[in-house]
């Protein structure tokens, strides 16, 4: 392995403020593709992503989770659209109950589902093996027109 995506691998971690879904998120990402181009570009995106949640709300992204308030997400590339996770919910259900789309998949553009769906965010391997579900809603970013003054 080569080193510099330890590093990276920190950097991007530290930036995750302890939140053991978007680890599982950033892992299941980065242990796909082991280019260091595609690592920088995971950490600038991770870093953009926090100093725009800090500007726009004034927290960590992280918070609203911990406190089951309604989040915005970014998608990697897309700058059109944001997600809005409305709630994450811990569930027993069965492999057949789960849905197919996971997180990451939202996340990293792989699938672009239409109005309010679930995500799988996170599957147990261990018992008792509870997963993760949230609900979400991929919405489009609307444009601003910016005025401008008459010299």
């Amino acid at each position: 392995m080569h080193p510099r995506l330890v590093y990276l691998a920190m950097e991007i971690a530290e930036l995750l403020n302890g939140n053991l879904i978007e680890a599982n998120v950033a892992a299941c990402v980065l242990r796909a593709n082991f280019d260091i181009k595609f690592w920088c570009k995971v950490l600038a995106f991770r870093r953009a992503y926090l100093q725009n949640q800090l500007c726009k709300f004034g927290e960590h992204p992280c918070e609203p989770v911990k406190e089951n308030r309604p989040m915005y997400l970014q998608r990697l590339g897309k700058t059109t659209e944001d997600i809005l996770v409305h709630g994450i919910n811990q569930t027993c259900c069965s492999e057949e109950e789960l849905p197919n789309i996971t997180n990451v998949d939202v996340w990293y553009g792989n699938t672009r589902p239409q109005g309010i769906f679930k995500a799988l965010s996170w599957k147990s391997r261990i018992p008792p093996y509870h997963s993760y579900i949230q609900t979400c809603e991929i919405r489009e970013l609307q444009a601003r027109a910016v005025k401008r003054s008459a010299l």
